[in-house]
């Protein structure tokens, strides 16, 4: 997060972890660890927000080796975009985050060819600065042809889901509003 923003955490706040884990053949177990760092009392920061650019309404045909799927969002106010999370599963191929200003001209922010092993957040050198009524499109490709040699089933069709052998299309955005707004979402 910039300087001057974080995440906003009330005191009577429940947090919740997400995880997509595997079974591993030999069982094995996993040991999560959050940590936290919290502003000294009285600091005045801009909340952050992670925003989920979610389309869960696509069908992948089986043995489809170059599925679209997009989705979007629309800057409510002037942001400074400091982060960029593509997220799909087994048959994910490629994941592009686009701007497209309001003046009609677009700049590609994320050109990321999608690999299931390695997951980040993408932190641009300068964060991104959008206007109110940027919208940040999120177009990708899956695999789901016999060539994919991490696809499950080829032989399937595949729609959103909460397994790995279904598949997801999240484009997370973390931003915040421009230092000089007041407003947040």
């Amino acid at each position: 997060v910039p300087e001057g923003g974080g995440r906003l955490l009330k005191q009577d706040a429940r947090l919740t972890a997400n995880l997509h884990l595997t079974p591993r053949e030999d069982g094995g177990s996993s040991k999560i660890k959050i940590g936290l760092h919290f502003a000294p009392e009285g600091t005045e920061l801009v909340e952050s927000i992670n925003h989920w650019t979610i389309n869960n309404t696509f069908v992948i045909p089986p043995g489809e080796a170059n599925h679209f799927v997009s989705a979007e969002w629309t800057a409510p106010y002037d942001a400074t975009v400091f982060g960029l999370i593509p997220h799909m599963h087994y048959r994910g191929k490629d994941m592009q985050f686009t701007a497209v200003y309001p003046d009609g001209r677009d700049e590609l922010l994320l050109d990321s060819i999608w690999s299931k092993d390695w997951q980040l957040t993408y932190n641009p050198v300068e964060p991104y600065q959008v206007t109110k009524g940027t919208k940040i499109r999120v177009t990708g490709h899956f695999d789901n042809s016999t060539e994919n040699e991490f696809n499950p089933d080829p032989a399937k069709e595949v729609r959103w889901g909460l397994t790995v052998k279904d598949e997801m299309f999240i484009g997370y955005i973390d931003y915040m509003p421009t230092l000089e707004n007041e407003s947040s979402d």
